[in-house]
């Protein structure tokens, strides 16, 4: 299951999470934000327990976007003890790659 993540939430859900967090950023207009989403679903339903994944919907939460540097929909962060890796893997394929990095 994703948890929804806002400029308000952000550090609640994110910053002081025990576990590390996989940060979705997206947009509804975006296609291939469209395409990752399943992706980023099952990679929820997986790591369930051991990875908290957030969604941050730029077009209403832009504060934290800009603040992580997030310039394109259809980035992620990993972020964990306050240190964030970027990685920005595109299409289902990539599901093996953000495994790797879990």
């Amino acid at each position: 299951m994703t948890v929804e993540v806002s400029d308000a939430n952000f550090d609640e859900v994110v910053i002081n999470a025990e576990k590390p967090v996989l940060v979705d950023f997206w947009a509804e207009w975006c296609g291939p934000c469209k395409v990752i989403a399943p992706v980023v679903e099952e990679l929820a339903g997986d790591y369930e327990g051991k990875v908290k994944i957030g969604k941050v919907n730029v077009d209403d939460h832009n504060q934290v976007a800009s603040e992580y540097g997030v310039r394109s929909n259809n980035s992620s962060l990993f972020i964990h003890s306050n240190y964030s890796l970027n990685c920005n893997f595109r299409g289902k394929a990539s599901i093996c790659r953000y495994k790797g990095r879990l």
